[in-house]
């Protein structure tokens, strides 16, 4: 049956978490259930060209792009309390960021919460109430992740890796 399904090869187009088998235990069926009949027959999270494509296409209307910066902090833009700035250091030294409508974290909640309260403690104290509970919000939910440690063990045998070098 696997192999009429192609569950055989499916692993050549799986993805990785890493997770405590007593947290899978706890976690409810249904959830893993409905993922896995929702991308049964799909390869919607397989990238052609690997990462690179993807990181290609989201950055593609990006007009600036800031490579090799960490971002330090996030603060109310000064020219318009609707728009945030962002505070960078890279070798060049720090600097700020300013005009954003939106911010996408793309990293841990354990390193987002800093940023976003340098942000919230930039809000002027006459700012919409509301924004500053959303933003107060966000950090809440964010610090409710818990971080587990584990041990992950990588294979090098190259019947393991994808096709592709690039995707390596």
């Amino acid at each position: 049956m696997a192999q009429l399904l192609g569950l055989d090869a499916a692993w050549t187009s799986s993805a990785l978490a890493v997770i405590q088998s007593d947290d899978i235990n706890r976690h409810p069926i249904e959830e893993f259930l409905d993922y896995a009949w929702l991308i049964l027959g799909t390869q919607y999270y397989v990238a052609k060209n690997g990462v690179r494509e993807v990181v290609s296409r989201l950055a593609s209307r990006i007009p600036h792009v800031h490579l090799s910066s960490s971002i330090s902090s996030l603060e109310s833009d000064p020219r318009d309390p609707t728009l945030v700035s962002a505070r960078c250091s890279n070798a060049g030294g720090d600097q700020l960021f300013s005009g954003f409508n939106h911010v996408i974290f793309a990293t841990r909640a354990s390193r987002a919460i800093p940023i976003l309260k340098s942000y919230a403690a930039s809000l002027h104290p006459s700012a919409n109430g509301y924004h500053t509970q959303l933003v107060n919000d966000q950090i809440a939910c964010l610090q409710q992740f818990k971080y587990r440690q584990s041990i992950v063990i990588n294979r090098t045998d190259d019947s393991f890796l994808p096709d592709n070098a690039k995707d390596r």
